[in-house]
């Protein structure tokens, strides 16, 4: 989307080098969390 190729202009990246690098952080919050699809609120 173009708030992708912004933020990754912003930061100096491509837009796939900005996916990749938000996709890692994700799944290392995800594991971070426990790496459960459904927590209990």
């Amino acid at each position: 989307t173009q708030d992708v190729r912004d933020y990754a202009s912003q930061i100096g990246v491509s837009s796939e080098q900005a996916l990749d690098q938000g996709m890692a952080e994700k799944a290392q919050e995800f594991r971070a969390q426990g790496a459960e699809l459904y927590r209990k609120v």
